[in-house]
């Protein structure tokens, strides 16, 4: 089982960085064929709102 941080889900889903985007998405996929299971701790869903929130009332991100 491996722990994933919210950055690296949130550099997976949007591309602000080009590099971030490209080792989130590598990361990834390497454990989608790997078939390991992900687990992101409750603080995940909370920052995952947090960012949400901030880009609805932000968009310029």
């Amino acid at each position: 089982m491996i722990v994933i941080d919210t950055s690296v889900f949130v550099d997976f889903l949007v591309k602000f960085d080009n590099r971030k985007h490209y080792v989130a998405k590598s990361f990834m996929d390497t454990i989608s064929e790997k078939d390991i299971n992900l687990y992101g701790p409750f603080l995940f869903d909370i920052e995952l709102v947090e960012f949400s929130g901030e880009n609805l009332m932000n968009p310029k991100l």
